[in-house]
């Protein structure tokens, strides 16, 4: 599964279901598929990309050349692309290309692509077919390997589960605020908010791994549960988190979980077409441009109107924002690959917030991520765009910072030489950042509502604030000074056999 897999990811899900193997995936394409895949990263791409000799991709055209069309050890004719949007091919063109020589093909250059042998733009209907005539009847004769292998997998996924919520048990025992809290704190009072906002029954939220349930509450009392509470009440008041019934390896399932017992004889498929609607008024004048009819989003079978959008973007900030962060079905998570790539999400949550006026766009940034983009406050003050920026000021940028000990040094000389507030510090570490900037001036200069935050009481009351129906001064930065969270390790690699 590629990026670009909104329109096949629960045709993969209820294949892969169906057949008892695993789903390997990239990272975007993971923010879709199901929050707590832990054993499908990128680790295992470039393995799977070079040992391959057979695929099928479920998706788009682009999806199918950008992401799986080069194989280097699997051929054409191995490859099978579904297309679910139907495009139009000319089968008969391609058959004739197929048949010219070399010197003809030169002559046809404008023509398009040669892939008729292993491209179909009309297996949507027979894919769906397929899933329901063998539901019931699988007749696979290694099926009882594959169904060792899933409970394998999913004994390991359930361990790192385990071993998360006792890492987490780990960071709320410290009295340093750290990037996970931060994390966790964010992701919890996003999803109150958002089935709040859309009137959405609390029993849903056992689609979304509770990551708190086996976690001590003692320790975490910060946390709020604002389900049934008033915004204007939430300030000062601490509630304790309910216990979420529900089972750690469930699937986070956005419109497609009732999807096995709707029958393939039903025409009326409302949730499977719901993200590519293209329809157009009928306008009567020619000369009068159509208008693109508004694609209306659904979520657990229930039609969204007040939107939660997340951009995320930095280095370890967008590590463990994939990990933590919720995901509210596709065209909600926006991010860049985990490939060093900045200077995007800023500009992404613009244009979400021009497409979406009445809706919070939540952009939660690394200090050195803003810095790609910052002067963008300019024009998002100006527009007065509904933004909730969040800078996670850890210092810098990827890693530990750290000055190596010369011999004969002392104590008091090493801890001098690591203030933050010293030049040598910065220069001894190319990937720091000044600490002790004022991000929130940004804002703050330009008419929004800014905020110096550098402990995690403060972060849970402004967070309340920011999302509380009395708030109005967008938009608005929180700059949250943070502990340096080093390296992030997923240990992934234990997932994939």
């Amino acid at each position: 599964m590629g990026i670009n897999c909104n329109y096949g990811y629960k045709y993969i899900i209820k294949l892969a279901e169906l057949l008892k193997i695993p789903i390997y995936t990239n990272t975007m394409a993971k923010s879709f598929v199901k929050e707590n895949y832990l054993y499908n990263m990128n680790s295992c791409k470039s393995y799977l990309f070079n040992n391959l000799d057979s695929c099928i991709c479920i998706g788009s055209v682009f999806n199918f050349y950008f992401n799986f069309g080069n194989f280097p050890n699997c051929q054409k004719k191995n490859m099978l692309c579904i297309d679910l949007i139907n495009n139009a091919y000319d089968h008969d063109d391609q058959h004739h290309n197929n048949n010219n020589n070399n010197d003809n093909n030169n002559n046809n250059k404008g023509d398009t692509l040669d892939v008729s042998h292993y491209f179909f733009s009309d297996l949507f209907h027979i894919l769906k077919k397929l899933y329901y005539s063998v539901k019931n009847v699988i007749h696979i004769d290694d099926i009882e390997n594959k169904k060792e292998w899933v409970n394998i997998l999913n004994e390991m996924k359930k361990t790192n589960f385990n071993k998360m919520c006792i890492q987490i048990n780990k960071y709320f025992e410290e009295e340093q605020f750290t990037m996970e809290q931060a994390m966790l704190i964010i992701r919890h009072i996003l999803i109150d908010y958002y089935f709040l906002k859309n009137d959405i029954d609390e029993e849903n939220k056992k689609h979304f791994l509770n990551y708190l349930k086996h976690v001590d509450k003692i320790k975490i009392r910060d946390f709020t549960n604002m389900q049934n509470v008033q915004y204007n009440d939430l300030m000062d008041k601490e509630l304790d988190i309910p216990d979420v019934d529900e089972d750690i390896l469930s699937d986070h399932n956005n419109d497609h979980n009732n999807d096995h017992n709707s029958g393939h004889n039903n025409n009326n498929d409302t949730h499977i077409h719901q993200y590519q609607d293209y329809s157009y008024n009928v306008y009567e004048k020619k000369d009068i441009i159509p208008k693109r009819k508004k694609k209306e989003l659904y979520f657990l079978k229930k039609q969204i109107k007040n939107r939660i959008i997340i951009t995320n973007e930095g280095s370890i900030t967008l590590n463990l924002g994939i990990l933590y962060l919720p995901k509210f079905g596709p065209y909600s998570y926006v991010i860049p690959q985990i490939n060093g790539m900045m200077g995007v999400s800023m500009n992404a949550s613009i244009s979400a917030a021009l497409d979406n006026p009445n809706n919070i766009i939540f952009s939660i940034l690394g200090d050195s991520s803003f810095g790609f983009t910052s002067n963008e406050i300019e024009t998002i003050c100006r527009l007065k765009l509904k933004i909730v920026f969040i800078i996670f000021n850890n210092n810098g940028i990827y890693g530990n910072r750290d000055i190596p000990r010369e011999q004969n040094e002392t104590n008091t000389c090493i801890k001098e030489k690591h203030q933050t507030n010293n030049p040598s510090y910065y220069l001894n570490n190319p990937s720091s950042l000044y600490f002790f900037s004022k991000y929130e001036n940004y804002v703050i200069a330009h008419g929004g509502y800014g905020c110096y935050i550098d402990n995690r009481k403060d972060f849970i009351k402004q967070m309340k604030y920011v999302t509380s129906q009395d708030f109005d001064h967008y938009p608005a930065l929180l700059n949250v000074i943070i502990e340096d969270s080093g390296f992030v390790n997923f240990d992934v690699d234990k997932f994939v056999k």
